[in-house]
């Protein structure tokens, strides 16, 4: 009896984790032409819920593998536009043709991603292109104090001094070491 409730359970189990999110009502017929949609971060993981617009009508959302299918309201040889939202991510908008033989293959990035990407510039010592990123992340996550202080210290080697005051005049401090925050208000002061 317990090995077939332990069968039983693995067997849901296995299921579960196979089936795939539960398209909307009226969004999918199977007998009617489909296209199908794969979301991915920089780090190629599947984004689960992002939420696709086809010519600014939402239709679906991503499945916990980052599947999605574009469906028979769509029309082959014509041109649509896409765009795919999550938050915590940049929204990603592109143009696309339907067809079913193909699959649309979408990055999207998020906070730590462009934030890592804002580091190795920092590293390689290209500060412009480190502000870029630090600003892209930061208007996905404008409480983050690390981005500020970091995007001040981007700023400062650019010797743009009034713009890294006013990065450093927004940072709460919560996390960061005062003693960093400042000794860098220093540096810019000189």
């Amino acid at each position: 009896m317990k090995k077939l409730i332990f069968l039983t359970l693995c067997l849901i189990i296995f299921l579960s984790a196979c089936a795939t999110k539960k398209l909307e009502k009226n969004n999918y017929k199977a007998d009617e032409p489909y296209m199908l949609g794969m979301v991915y971060d920089y780090d190629n993981k599947p984004v689960e819920n992002a939420r696709i617009y086809v010519n600014e009508e939402h239709i679906s959302s991503t499945d916990i593998q980052g599947r999605f299918i574009l469906n028979y309201k769509l029309s082959e040889q014509n041109d649509y536009s896409l765009k795919i939202e999550k938050v915590g991510f940049e929204s990603v908008e592109t143009a696309f043709l339907f067809d079913p033989v193909n699959v649309l293959y979408i990055r999207m990035i998020n906070t730590q991603q462009l934030l890592r990407l804002a580091e190795d510039a920092m590293n390689a010592h290209n500060y412009t292109e480190s502000e870029i990123l630090l600003k892209r992340a930061l208007a996905l996550s404008p409480e983050r104090d690390d981005i500020k202080y970091l995007l001040s210290i981007a700023l400062y080697k650019q010797n743009k001094l009034q713009e890294a005051k006013d990065a450093l005049a927004q940072i709460k401090s919560q996390g960061i070491s005062e003693i960093y925050v400042e000794k860098l208000k220093v540096m810019i002061g000189k």
